[in-house]
């Protein structure tokens, strides 16, 4: 079972790289420049000189240029662009027809460099013609355990991409492309695509109530009582970077309920993130941990400056 799910895993893995191999093909030939205007975006990056380094291994400064090229374009009518892209470079190993028969274009006399790292996926539509997605045309795809292989093809250019086949999740929606206006606390008029700014003018218990709602960073503090019931809650710290939420905590009864997620609300009392993405991992039931035992769980959160227009983060139970 465990080779099965091994072949499975590696089987998946291979398919979504080759597709992004071949969405990059098609990206060159799009990613002219002012493309990004149709999206309220900036360019696709493209990458002038693929050739180098001519001998020997590449960088990962080249391999996360490469990456970018790679990812970035119009495929079919959305305009994919990536942030925060972090690449590290394995040992070589040389060419093996079972693994990289489906490579494009690969040169097979050179060797091929496994890579890992983390990026962030920007996936948007088009603006519409009555503009009332303006700002707010794109959805965000966090890709934290992305592998992949750098390699050369037949014109002596590198070719890299990388993919996380098992962890990557979606994490906002609606939300301004890279290079689009930045998003403010105001709220969305759906009808124009306009936001309604609001005058700076709230009351001070307001402030107050809110700034008494925050963590040190400027996070809503957790309300976790739904789940104190059943746990007993240590302590809680946000991974803005990881897009996270862990909480610590110990099991206080043996049929305890495991089923919760986290509505994060703006001030306005709606969620900023949908609560399919923010259901918690690894709650312990009876067979994982016993009464009394420390376990580390997470949630999913939106990204920082998202996160921080929300004024509560609230545990409910599952439906």
């Amino acid at each position: 079972m465990k080779n099965q799910n091994n072949s499975h895993w590696q089987s998946s893995l291979l398919i979504t790289i080759v597709a992004i191999f071949l969405l990059g093909a098609f990206n060159f030939t799009f990613a002219q420049a002012g493309i990004g205007a149709k999206y309220g975006a900036r360019d696709p990056r493209t990458c002038a000189d693929k050739k180098s380094p001519r001998t020997g291994a590449l960088s990962a400064a080249q391999a996360t240029e490469y990456v970018t090229c790679a990812s970035e374009g119009v495929f079919v009518t959305s305009l994919f662009l990536v942030e925060n892209v972090s690449v590290q470079i394995g040992k070589a190993r040389p060419y093996n027809i079972r693994e990289d028969i489906n490579f494009p274009n690969i040169d097979t006399k050179f060797p091929v460099y496994p890579i890992r790292g983390s990026f962030r996926e920007y996936v948007c539509t088009p603006i519409y013609g009555d503009r009332h997605n303006l700002n707010r045309n794109c959805w965000i795809k966090e890709e934290p355990n992305a592998k992949g292989a750098c390699y050369k093809d037949s014109f002596g250019e590198w070719d890299c991409a990388m993919t996380d086949a098992l962890t990557s999740h979606d994490t906002d929606r609606d939300v301004p492309p890279p290079g689009g206006a930045k998003q403010t606390n105001a709220p969305v008029d759906k009808k124009n695509g306009q936001n309604n700014q609001q005058n700076d003018d709230r009351k001070p218990a307001e402030n107050k109530t809110e700034a008494a709602g925050r963590d040190a960073n400027g996070f809503p503090k957790p309300d976790l009582s739904a789940l104190e019931r059943w746990y007993e809650i240590l302590r809680y710290e946000y991974e803005p970077i990881e897009g996270r939420l862990n909480i610590v905590l110990k099991p206080k009864v043996e049929n305890r309920e495991t089923e919760f997620l986290m509505e994060f609300k703006d001030k306005d009392d709606i969620l900023v993130v949908s609560r399919d993405y923010t259901h918690f991992v690894h709650m312990p039931g009876s067979m994982d941990a016993k009464v009394g035992d420390t376990v580390k769980v997470y949630v999913y959160t939106p990204r920082e400056n998202i996160l921080k227009q929300a004024v509560s983060a609230k545990a409910v139970r599952r439906q």
